[in-house]
């Protein structure tokens, strides 16, 4: 399947939204952008909108002040967090989506009640803690030697954990970023009707 940069394979997809979830340095963030560029399909970031409100906030977009901001959001209002987000993303109704950063079980579904009728799937991005380390470390923002206290923060909780249970695709982010994408076009494009 040929799906370089400007060649409209998806009007060949089903109509989907897609969920990129996967622990920090896992590369979520590389494929959501691959995707949303390769099939020219909008891309909502949770993380870009929580750096959104730390900065209309006046606060530093730090890890820690991103996380807190995150869960504040999550806790006090999971509908109006992710409706923010896809309205950020300028996502129009049954429009396809690629949403990057999906850390909780109780945003996910809120995602599926909100792109309802367009059905949902959840992509786990995994990778080798080893593989991390090396990504951490060439990373300029400090985060490899407070990774096991960013980790343990709420909002990373579901992604180490009961969040792996609802993925429809699992995929290898130490793999090349062309071949991720290419491996999750060819799953959407043999998603049946039934599938959705």
């Amino acid at each position: 399947m040929d799906i370089r940069m400007g060649n409209p394979v998806s009007r060949h997809l089903p109509p989907v939204a897609l969920a990129i979830s996967g622990r920090i340095a896992s590369g979520k963030s590389s494929l959501a952008q691959g995707l949303a560029s390769t099939l020219r399909w909008k891309q909502a970031s949770f993380g870009d909108y929580v750096r959104f409100v730390a900065i209309e906030r006046g606060m530093e977009p730090t890890r820690a002040n991103l996380q807190t901001i995150g869960a504040q959001l999550v806790d006090e209002d999971p509908t109006g967090f992710v409706s923010a987000v896809l309205q950020h993303a300028g996502w129009i109704k049954e429009e396809p989506i690629i949403i990057d950063g999906l850390r909780h079980i109780v945003i996910l579904e809120t995602l599926r009640q909100l792109l309802s009728p367009l059905s949902l799937k959840l992509i786990l991005v995994t990778v080798g803690d080893d593989v991390r380390g090396e990504r951490l470390k060439s990373r300029s923002d400090g985060l490899a030697e407070c990774l096991q206290v960013v980790e343990a923060h709420s909002t990373e909780q579901d992604v180490r954990g009961d969040l792996l249970a609802f993925a429809d695709l699992s995929v290898d982010g130490s793999k090349p970023l062309n071949q991720l994408v290419v491996e999750v076009v060819e799953w959407v494009s043999g998603l049946t009707t039934c599938d959705r």
